[in-house]
């Protein structure tokens, strides 16, 4: 393989599965070579034959079009097009049962993870950059782990690559940071109606987007963060000092500046894999855990839809059933959705989502521009008013009635 060491070249084309650890800083040279060979996907694909398999991409990547067959753990961003294309067939997994999903791929099996040479302190080998996830869990898996050397990589604390590592490949810079406009006056309206039913001391899950971003850059009390996912908005809050002494403030994921990095490397904010940041039963133990997350669709029941309109894959499972679940059981705990009511004049409150990606048990509290809808306790009836009310105005009659607004 072109530009590859031999021996890891003649691996990967022993292999049956290739995974790619995903991020905003994630794999490039080893897909990339991949891609120039051919070899992401195609007529090998399938029971018995080569599976590549990918996860969130936030930045376009130019091998991403020559995927053909994979498997995709997350809609959306850079994977988008591959789906829509039928280049990439997309697994519906909630992030916790990923480690699961990839002990059933055939073998032998090869993940590609980014990092760095581990530093000072540090033991011997490598250790991830900025983005964890379940990027451990694919190396402990695999039969042989390659590691992409970031030379962009930022030396933030982070846990060790485990698992069989058989080489390394120079990587390129690749980090991309969100690029999210300002917020209009219905984000503003949504943020200021989550701050009516946060508790007094939370601790923030937040989900990518810069909606929820907005939300959080405007809390107005110390807070905590344990996340999937932490954007800059965290180093906000830890620079107007709305941070919360003694509370967690963990993430799986960086996507964001240098002031995000700085707060890593400072050790006010701790990179953990899913296995930490994505167990229920952990998330459940933390006292006024607060899971705010988006919908592409509410239905009247509460329940929520995070990966499809239409035929099209917008998003994917992620972690929003594992953090609303978690919130929802947490003692004080809110699990929290929030969206605009209605988008390029659809409404976003129908009668029933396309998909159920959480359940109506696991939705607490949904916030539109239009108020708060809060559903604990309630009959289905009575969850269905509460949620019409905080509809667009246009569309209430249509689902006061049942109708879906959207139809016609």
């Amino acid at each position: 393989m072109t530009g590859l060491d031999p021996a890891l070249a003649a691996l990967l084309e022993r292999v049956d599965t290739v995974v790619l650890a995903d991020g905003a800083d994630g794999a490039d040279i080893v897909p990339g070579l991949l891609a120039a060979e051919g070899r992401l996907g195609g007529a090998d694909t399938g029971v018995g034959g080569r599976r590549v398999v990918v996860g969130c991409l936030p930045g376009e990547r130019a091998w991403t079009a020559s995927l053909d067959g994979a498997d995709a753990l997350m809609g959306g961003y850079g994977i988008r097009a591959a789906i829509r294309e039928g280049r990439a067939t997309y697994r519906p997994v909630r992030l916790s049962a990923i480690p699961r999903l990839l002990a059933s791929m055939p073998r032998p099996m090869a993940t590609v993870v980014r990092g760095r040479p581990a530093g000072p302190g540090e033991g011997d080998g490598f250790v991830f950059g900025a983005s964890v996830g379940w990027a451990p869990a694919a190396a402990v898996l695999a039969d042989a782990v390659i590691v992409e050397i970031d030379p962009d990589a930022a030396p933030v604390p982070a846990p060790a690559v485990p698992g069989n590592v058989v080489g390394t490949v120079e990587g390129t810079a690749n980090r991309v940071a969100p690029a999210w406009g300002d917020p209009d006056e219905i984000d503003r309206a949504i943020a200021a109606n989550v701050l009516r039913v946060l508790p007094p001391a939370p601790v923030l899950q937040y989900g990518p987007g810069p909606l929820l971003d907005t939300v959080v850059r405007r809390v107005d009390r110390p807070v905590g963060i344990f996340s999937g996912l932490a954007t800059d908005a965290v180093a906000e809050l830890a620079r107007d000092g709305r941070l919360r002494a003694g509370a967690p403030v963990v993430a799986g994921y960086l996507w964001g500046s240098d002031a995000l990095v700085a707060l890593a490397q400072a050790g006010t904010l701790r990179l953990a894999p899913l296995e930490e940041t994505h167990d229920v039963a952990r998330l459940a133990a933390i006292p006024q855990l607060v899971a705010l997350n988006t919908a592409l669709q509410v239905g009247l029941d509460g329940a929520v839809n995070v990966e499809r309109l239409g035929a099209e894959v917008v998003g994917g499972v992620g972690g929003h059933p594992d953090f609303a679940r978690g919130a929802s059981a947490s003692p004080d705990g809110l699990s929290v959705v929030v969206c605009r009511s209605a988008h390029r004049g659809r409404s976003n409150l129908v009668p029933r989502p396309l998909v159920t990606t959480t359940a109506r048990t696991d939705v607490d509290v949904v916030v539109t521009e239009h108020g708060v809808a809060d559903l604990r306790g309630r009959s289905d009836d009575e969850r269905a008013r509460l949620l019409v009310d905080i509809a667009h105005p246009d569309h209430r009659a249509a689902l006061s009635r049942g109708d879906d607004p959207n139809d016609g």
